[in-house]
């Protein structure tokens, strides 16, 4: 069970994500329940949707993105579905064996869909948590990748992709490009047989370092709308009431 009244929102590291302009409707001293609800009510609420997931415990934003694939349903295809199933089963048993199958249907559904990203957020959740190289906000990349689940989750099901999609989670994107990138190179540590071949440009980093470089260019940032900030923040309500739900025990595996 998460408190969220007694977690200062300037805390997270996901407050220095937000938009300027979502950042600015956020009073001084506010907890991460007041933010949330200011948000939601300024329009805003899939920019609440990363700072919830960065005030759980990773194993409850894992499970948040996979109950939020649940609910989009039909709206994503099998693969995805599939995928989002095996980050449901990390999280009601985690193991190594759970999350290197929680991998494996990432991968097998593309590493695309939000079935994928919650799959790839079991597959990183790791005590401590796995930080990007070079982030000195310091939100681990399973939450950003749980969120960015949720997010995708949301605007599938109101059928707001591909529109919306690149504006809304292209800092989610990202961090699913480095989680792939993470678990190649935690994998090949495990290789003990046949020695990591010489990086090259493109290849996974060296067992040694399994984190994408520091320099790694941002994501772009795309321009959106007030019409498509408008349908984001709408979609995305039900999903933050869910994430909600979750950190105070009453949606639990």
């Amino acid at each position: 069970m998460v408190d969220l009244i007694t977690i200062p929102f300037e805390t997270l590291p996901s407050a220095g994500r937000l938009t300027p302009d979502a950042l600015s409707t956020i009073p001084d001293g506010a907890s991460v329940a007041d933010a949330l609800k200011v948000l939601q009510k300024k329009g805003f609420a899939h920019e609440g949707i990363p700072v919830l997931a960065d005030a759980m415990p990773e194993r409850e934003a894992v499970w948040w993105a996979a109950q939020s694939c649940k609910q989009a349903g039909d709206s994503l295809p099998p693969a995805d579905r599939a995928a989002a199933k095996a980050a449901a089963a990390w999280v009601t048993s985690p193991s190594p064996e759970t999350a290197a199958a929680a991998s494996a249907a990432a991968q097998e559904a593309g590493f695309s869909g939000p079935g994928a990203f919650a799959a790839q957020a079991a597959a990183l959740a790791e005590d401590p948590p796995v930080l990007a190289a070079g982030d000195p906000l310091g939100m681990s990349l399973a939450k950003q990748t749980a969120a960015g689940s949720v997010r995708l989750a949301a605007l599938s099901e109101a059928e707001l992709l591909p529109a919306a999609v690149a504006p809304e989670v292209a800092g989610a994107v990202a961090a699913v490009s480095a989680a792939a990138v993470t678990i190649a190179a935690v994998a090949s540590k495990t290789d003990s047989e046949s020695p990591p071949e010489t990086s090259t440009e493109g290849d996974p980093p060296p067992p040694g370092d399994p984190s994408p470089p520091a320099d790694a260019p941002p994501p772009e940032d795309v321009p959106v709308s007030k019409k498509q900030r408008k349908q984001a923040s709408k979609a995305s309500v039900p999903y933050l009431k869910m994430g909600q739900d979750i950190a105070a025990g009453k949606n639990h595996w």
